[in-house]
């Protein structure tokens, strides 16, 4: 093998064990634009919103979050002004998560017992906006990091990457049917 051939193997070589490395963010940047337009086309609710709806009608048509908690993701979104327009994208700062109880652990941000970040923008006058997506149990950590994943992490209130919760054992409660990043049950799971 000559020399020159020998230079032209290394670099067929290096192109195929290199090629995810600098093609993966190309890929990812795609599917990550995909996710984001699905939660924003999909309906947010501000804090107040969620609040009174928690309350008084539950999200299941019962009375109360107490009887419709159910496992899911949310995406909390802060913003300087209120959204008007529908276009969600111009957010300030965010907080993405997930919960057994997602109902209440929302709750749990808006009231003080969860991320501070979000409880002091929302004491503070900023406009909260809240998304909940439902999904099993057993894809709360996948969804979670795919959620965080699509978002600019920068501009979130979150320390980690997402899908760190332990769930083994723990049943599905409350969830009935398949979850979608829209929640309008198009059966696209991300």
């Amino acid at each position: 093998m000559s020399t020159a051939e020998f230079i032209i193997l290394l670099i067929l070589i290096s192109a195929v064990l290199y090629a995810p490395f600098f093609l993966g963010p190309v890929i990812n940047r795609g599917k990550n634009e995909e996710i984001r337009q699905r939660v924003y086309s999909g309906k947010f609710m501000t804090a107040d919103e969620f609040e009174k709806d928690r309350m008084v009608n539950g999200f299941a048509g019962n009375y109360g979050s107490r009887y419709s908690d159910t496992s899911g993701c949310y995406i909390i979104l802060i913003f300087d002004k209120p959204v008007t327009d529908g276009n969600f994208e111009n957010y300030r700062n965010g907080y993405i998560g997930q919960s057994i109880n997602v109902i209440s652990r929302v709750h749990n941000h808006l009231t003080g017992k969860g991320n501070g970040d979000v409880y002091a923008d929302r004491k503070n006058g900023k406009y909260v906006y809240v998304k909940i997506i439902t999904c099993p149990v057993s894809e709360l950590n996948s969804l979670e990091v795919k959620l965080i994943g699509a978002f600019d992490w920068k501009r979130l209130y979150n320390r980690s990457r997402g899908g760190g919760a332990k769930h083994e054992g723990i049943p599905d409660r409350n969830y009935s049917g398949t979850y979608s990043i829209d929640n309008h049950n198009h059966n696209k799971k991300y």
